[in-house]
């Protein structure tokens, strides 16, 4: 599991197990900040970056470092997504 793996289970976690009734509660405002926060992961994926020692044949994801096929638009095992141009 990657980092960015992680923290978001991490965070889908924290705001799964947020209960109104807790003593004390988590308030809205942490909720939503965890959900931002999740967001903004989210989002840095879909900016499309080169990838690494790219050659004929492909090149290395640069989030994850995984050898992707020139074809592969995203990568599988982290979801960032790959500017071949």
């Amino acid at each position: 599991m990657t980092d960015r793996e992680k923290v978001i289970k991490e965070l889908s976690e924290r705001i799964e197990s947020a209960n109104p009734w807790d003593t004390p509660p988590i308030s809205c405002s942490v909720r939503f900040g965890l959900l931002v926060d999740a967001l903004a992961l989210l989002k840095e994926q879909k900016i499309a970056m080169k990838p690494k020692n790219i050659d004929k044949v492909g090149g290395n994801c640069p989030v994850c470092g995984l050898r992707m096929a020139r074809s592969d638009k995203y990568c599988y095992q982290c979801g960032q997504e790959m500017d071949w141009e």
